[in-house]
């Protein structure tokens, strides 16, 4: 009888560095019982926009696979002044977990550089 995988998962986005258009992801593994199994992977799924990350019910789309020994990830490039949002679900051959809690990161603007002044 194969356990099928169903459990909790917390994720966390952390912006490493202030203005960074970067996302780290950091994830926990669900905790293995007698009718949830472990997980061979887990899927990220990602949005973007304010009115996508803010909608009831979860991300669409295929997600991105890692395997079991992954637990953090980092999302690069993201654009300046953009919301994005994450969620998360573990697998195994029973089957996908539920999705993990959505976490949200709007991406600050940048402010301009310092004006040189100088006198003729």
């Amino acid at each position: 009888m194969k356990k099928a995988l169903w459990g909790f998962m917390g994720l966390m986005a952390v912006a490493a560095v202030a203005y960074a258009a970067d996302v780290t992801l950091n994830w926990t593994p669900p905790q293995v019982t007698a009718t949830q199994g472990a997980p061979t992977g887990y899927k990220v799924f990602k949005g973007q926009g304010a009115a996508v990350c803010s909608a009831p019910g979860p991300l669409s789309g295929t997600g991105t696979s890692f395997g079991s020994n992954v637990t953090t990830t980092t999302d690069t490039n993201l654009a300046e002044g953009q919301t994005y949002c994450y969620e998360a679900s573990a697998f195994n051959s029973g089957g996908e977990s539920p999705r993990s809690n959505r976490v949200t990161k709007v991406i600050p603007v940048n402010p301009p550089g310092a004006p040189v002044l100088s006198i003729n």
